[in-house]
């Protein structure tokens, strides 16, 4: 079985060699049977990140591949991914983040015995660089759930998600011309509901946060990809159940539609009124 570990990666050439490093400890470890495909999409950096991968060993088991694209934000990259790998498995590993130990392994064990064509993915726990599990602890054992149920219900942090690749690559993030970014909960809400994913306790992944990352300036990058944000927003209030994530939703889609010209017309309905006072004062703060 053949398992593809994809990485977007955007002028973090230093942060791509600890990746790397514990990669390699991964794959020696791994049963002679089993496979790992390193897919590296560059998104346009400003260096050539050719000479790096050049520089890493080669190893049995492990197949390296480096794609480059022009700069389109991280769902274009993962689109990318998802159309040129290989792997019965997939799995997306950042290039700031960490395999923690026998990762690739559990993997392959969790993937084989719960994919079976009616899930779309087997869910991981995160640990930090400390060695804390990072996020609640909700269940014992397993949890067949959703991505919209995760959050609401549980307000669980998973990850990584290994997917299913056969179901994977009947999906593509949207794009939006101009637009730099969109959540990769935009494509993962709808999957999770059809083929929904199994979460776990076992520890896949260590993980650290930089500055200047994603993570670090959510707010900024959402008010300059105005129409993707605002479509992911209505699509989940569409798909997430009760009052309340409805209401969440519907503030934030307000939220953010302010900030395009050319945004699609939504219909009016409960949500729309009762969200539109709230939501002004969240622009005000945004302004500010």
């Amino acid at each position: 079985m053949k398992l593809t570990v994809f990485t977007p990666t955007y002028n973090r050439f230093d942060e791509i060699k600890g990746l790397y490093e514990t990669i390699i400890s991964n794959v020696k470890e791994m049963n002679k049977d089993n496979s790992v495909e390193w897919l590296i999409v560059d998104d346009g950096s400003k260096e050539d990140i050719t000479p790096v991968i050049k520089s890493f060993k080669k190893i049995i088991g492990l197949e390296i591949i480096l794609i480059k694209k022009e700069f389109g934000g991280k769902h274009t990259a993962f689109n990318l991914g998802i159309e040129k790998s290989t792997g019965d498995y997939f799995v997306c590993i950042d290039d700031d983040d960490r395999l923690s130990e026998n990762a690739v392994n559990k993997i392959f064990d969790s993937a084989k015995k719960y994919l079976d064509g009616t899930k779309g993915a087997v869910v991981g726990r995160v640990i930090n660089p400390e060695g804390q599990i990072q996020g609640k602890n909700v269940f014992t054992d397993t949890l067949i759930s959703n991505t919209i149920e995760i959050r609401d219900k549980y307000n669980f942090w998973g990850e990584p998600e290994v997917y299913d690749n056969r179901i994977l690559k009947q999906y593509r993030f949207d794009v939006f011309e101009g637009e730099r970014f969109l959540t990769e909960a935009y494509l993962f809400d709808e999957m999770s509901i059809k083929y929904p994913f199994v979460y776990t306790n076992e520890v896949y992944m260590i993980k650290k946060f930089l500055k200047g990352g994603l993570t670090d300036n959510q707010l900024k990058i959402r008010i300059e990809s105005p129409r993707g944000t605002e479509a992911y927003y209505y699509k989940r209030k569409n798909l997430c159940k009760g009052f309340f994530p409805k209401l969440k939703a519907t503030i934030n889609r307000q939220r953010f539609a302010v900030y395009s010209k050319d945004m699609p017309k939504r219909s009016i309905d409960f949500y729309e009124v009762i969200a539109k006072p709230i939501s002004a004062l969240f622009i005000l703060k945004d302004k500010k």
